[in-house]
């Protein structure tokens, strides 16, 4: 089983709300990315208590209604609406399993992919729906600057504001909150306009 290039829930794609791009850095997989849309597994999505998934439900819903907002409200408005505006793509090129331990040297040989594969995500239809962009867990490696360079660059081109943040783990939840901040009316506009649809 193949991993999509970007990960939206429901019917996102077609509703035509605003919508906020999550980009990590790979997806925990051992199999090829391909260059499609896939839609989450909602009943899984549903049974997840941890993960990125998870944790970006979570700091949006802190942004949107406060210290208080969580994943399991979030979840609930977003699976009775079959649809939400948080949707998800990875920086590197290529999956990598979570038991892999040196995942830094995989990393590096990706170097000369990543433009082409940056290009590919804001080159899909649905990236004219995206009002913001958080990139969580960019480090200080070669490869990983040159995957934010790029998608910054992406994101000046096409005027979409660009949000750095922590990796997303809820055990990083102050400084994810943080960097969350200067784009709190960013937030709140998306999650009106999709509460409003």
């Amino acid at each position: 089983m193949s991993h999509p290039l970007i990960y939206v829930l429901g019917d996102t794609e077609i509703k035509g709300f605003p919508l906020i791009l999550t980009i990590g850095r790979e997806p925990n997989y051992d199999d090829v990315l391909t260059d499609t849309i896939g839609i989450m597994d909602a009943k899984k999505f549903a049974s997840m208590s941890g993960g990125v998934w998870v944790t970006a439900y979570t700091q949006f819903a802190k942004q949107y209604i406060g210290e208080k907002g969580n994943a399991v409200f979030l979840k609930e408005l977003c699976f009775n609406k079959n649809s939400s505006p948080i949707i998800f793509s990875n920086a590197f090129p290529l999956g990598i399993p979570q038991e892999v331990s040196d995942k830094d040297s995989i990393r590096k040989k990706l170097a000369g992919l990543i433009p082409d594969h940056v290009n590919k995500i804001f080159s899909k239809d649905i990236i004219r729906m995206v009002k913001l962009v958080v990139h969580h867990g960019s480090d200080q490696s070669e490869v990983s600057k040159l995957a934010r360079r790029h998608i910054e660059e992406k994101c000046y081109e096409l005027g979409i504001p660009y949000c750095a943040t922590d990796f997303f783990y809820n055990g990083n939840s102050r400084n994810i909150q943080n960097s969350l901040m200067d784009f709190e009316e960013n937030i709140r506009l998306v999650f009106n306009e999709f509460l409003c649809n």
